[in-house]
């Protein structure tokens, strides 16, 4: 059996703190992009998307130029939350 490439435990998945972090960090790297598609162009009520998900629909959504309230009622945030994330992808464009 192989030891764990990060901590040199003897077995490769058994669960010490580092090594689910980087499982953590991994998976929540992956975007489900159909999901993502979906949403933008049914543009109804997605349940299911992660944060990171929603996130990307509101800024495709945003440059079709669908109004926050919408984009609020379609990802189930609140309008504060889809104005936020556009201020924060401004601030990151303009750097």
């Amino acid at each position: 059996m192989n030891p764990c490439p990060r901590c040199h435990h003897p077995r490769t998945r058994h669960g010490c703190a580092p090594c689910n972090n980087r499982r953590r960090r991994t998976a929540r790297a992956q975007l489900d992009h159909l999901a993502i598609d979906a949403a933008v162009h049914t543009r109804r009520p997605t349940p299911g998307l992660r944060p990171a998900e929603r996130r990307a629909v509101s800024a495709q959504l945003t440059a079709h130029g669908v109004p926050a309230h919408e984009i609020a009622r379609i990802l189930d945030v609140t309008k504060r939350t889809v104005h936020r994330w556009r201020a924060q992808d401004r601030a990151t464009a303009a750097a």
